[in-house]
């Protein structure tokens, strides 16, 4: 069983960013590698929140992908 973590910013209730930009839903988006690259994206982010964006946005979402192999016997 492995399990792998990757990040996405979440910009505004509608807006997600990843590797591939800003996107309108979070399955379009390209997940992040790494923590500093998404804190890198976060950083820019608030740099370019308006005054309308709500306090608890831009943020980061932690994602976690977890798969397992079943053995078959035979």
């Amino acid at each position: 069983m492995s399990k792998l973590t990757y990040y996405i910013v979440q910009l505004a209730p509608d807006k997600y960013a990843g590797r591939n930009g800003p996107t309108r839903r979070v399955g379009d988006a390209q997940f992040i590698d790494g923590l500093p690259e998404a804190r890198h994206l976060f950083k820019v982010a608030c740099k370019f929140a308006g005054s309308d964006t709500p306090n608890r946005f831009p943020r980061i979402i932690k994602t976690t992908v977890e798969s397992k192999t079943i053995a078959t016997r035979g």
